[in-house]
């Protein structure tokens, strides 16, 4: 399953790196969701595999986090991460502590976006 999750994200960057241009959807992942894939891509070994954190895994989610700024931002930055937790939903629960960084939200396939809001953190 966690292979299958990855492999899947990964054709999806591919695609998009490809024919991106042509294809809306792609474009919306190029302003957004692609960033948040090029930061975390450190984890893909560790969500995938388990074992150890990487200083450069947790050093992407904390990029991811840094472009958090507004609402927006969070939201969108939340459903991205959604599709990064799903590679492995068990290990990915508890990246965020092992890199000694706090979420507003559970690094989960099942997070709740919605709810979000800048001014609650």
């Amino acid at each position: 399953m966690a292979g299958s999750a990855l492999f899947r994200l990964t054709g999806a960057v591919l695609v998009c790196v490809i024919v991106g241009a042509a294809v809306q959807w792609c474009a919306e992942a190029q302003d957004g969701c692609m960033i948040v894939y090029y930061d975390m891509v450190p984890c893909f070994d560790y969500l995938s595999n388990g074992g150890s954190v990487s200083q450069d895994c947790c050093g992407g989610l904390q990029n991811v986090t840094a472009m958090v700024n507004n609402t927006a931002s969070l939201q969108a930055t939340c459903y991205c991460m959604i599709n990064v937790a799903a590679i492995n939903s068990t290990l990915a629960v508890g990246l965020p502590g092992n890199c000694s960084i706090n979420l507003p939200y559970q690094l989960s396939p099942d997070a709740d976006c919605s709810t979000l809001t800048y001014s609650s953190l």
